[in-house]
């Protein structure tokens, strides 16, 4: 932002470019908390930065020869949700930003933070029963979590919602509506065959 707190595209095309050409795999944008504000009305920046970071970031890659993944921050309620997923989709995005507490995990699959917490951290192997239910959750297919590539595993698990204030039912919307989601990719895969 300038001085005056306007978007300035070159700045943006300059980040891009440095991200870039320093060897990152993907670059996220509207993800972080300070990022949240680009969301207001009255601010009225969400879709000018996403939409034209994408670009800067197709338009450098293309130069560079190089493809990345582009993450497109996804938050709010239902309604603005789907919005937002919706124009990171048509702008280019590959995916959006997951950002569940513990406790919000942990309560979808009915088990206690600190189980969860010892899976996240490797203390525990989760039971597949777990495994499927956190895939349901995040967008995944199962076999995508025993991928030896670690960036793989990342990726298939970034496919999600960043929302405040979730209670037990919106994880249970989330994870339908990532079903759906999931269904449809399969199918394009499917009918590209």
């Amino acid at each position: 932002l300038d001085e005056n707190r306007k978007f300035m595209p070159v700045n943006q095309r300059a980040l891009c470019r440095y991200y870039i050409d320093a060897g990152v795999g993907g670059i996220a944008v509207g993800v972080h908390s300070t990022q949240f504000a680009i969301r207001k009305p009255e601010i009225g920046l969400f879709e000018p930065v996403l939409k034209q970071t994408s670009e800067f970031i197709d338009q450098w890659c293309d130069v560079r020869g190089r493809k990345i993944l582009k993450v497109a921050g996804v938050c709010g309620k239902t309604d603005q949700a789907l919005y937002e997923a919706e124009f990171a989709v048509k702008s280019g995005y590959d995916a959006g930003y997951n950002n569940f507490t513990q406790q919000q995990v942990a309560n979808f699959l009915g088990i206690q933070r600190s189980t969860y917490a010892n899976y996240e951290i490797g203390e525990r192997e989760a039971p597949i029963d777990i495994l499927e239910k956190v895939c349901e959750l995040m967008g995944a297919e199962l076999y995508q979590l025993f991928n030896e590539d670690e960036m793989a595993v990342k990726d298939a698990l970034l496919c999600s919602f960043r929302a405040e204030n979730l209670c037990d039912s919106d994880l249970q919307e989330i994870a339908r509506f990532k079903n759906i989601v999931l269904n449809y990719l399969k199918m394009k895969r499917i009918s590209k065959k």
